[in-house]
């Protein structure tokens, strides 16, 4: 399985809707929360001029209005990351006017491929 599938199996029984990237629901489909989440990544281990393992740093978006409390979800997001085997998340308030906004980061990693 995939890292992105990874994560979205587990943040999946938590908050529904999860998408790569930017997420513009469809006219009907705007969910009262939702995930969006986006990777960097760099290699690691270099052994001969070659990286061995590539490390990814994800950023889990999550979403919802504006006066919900976001703490029992955001427990349970960290822990179902932090379970389906990436680093443990932290986590910061990204939130405006409209809504609120956290933002969890943390690290997967995978061999490299050289297939």
């Amino acid at each position: 399985m995939s890292l992105n599938a990874a994560l979205v199996a587990a943040v999946g029984p938590i908050v529904p809707t999860v998408r790569p990237d930017s997420y513009i629901p469809a006219p009907g489909e705007e969910p009262d929360e939702y995930c969006t989440y986006n990777r960097a990544e760099y290699p690691r281990l270099h052994a001969g001029g070659a990286p061995r393992r590539i490390v990814y740093l994800y950023q889990l978006h999550y979403y919802l209005p504006p006066g919900r409390n976001p703490e029992g979800k955001l427990k349970g997001l960290k822990r179902a990351v932090f379970l389906a085997g990436f680093t443990f998340p932290t986590a910061e308030d990204a939130s405006d006017g409209d809504s609120q906004h956290w933002v969890l980061e943390f690290e997967g990693s995978e061999a490299v491929d050289y297939g």
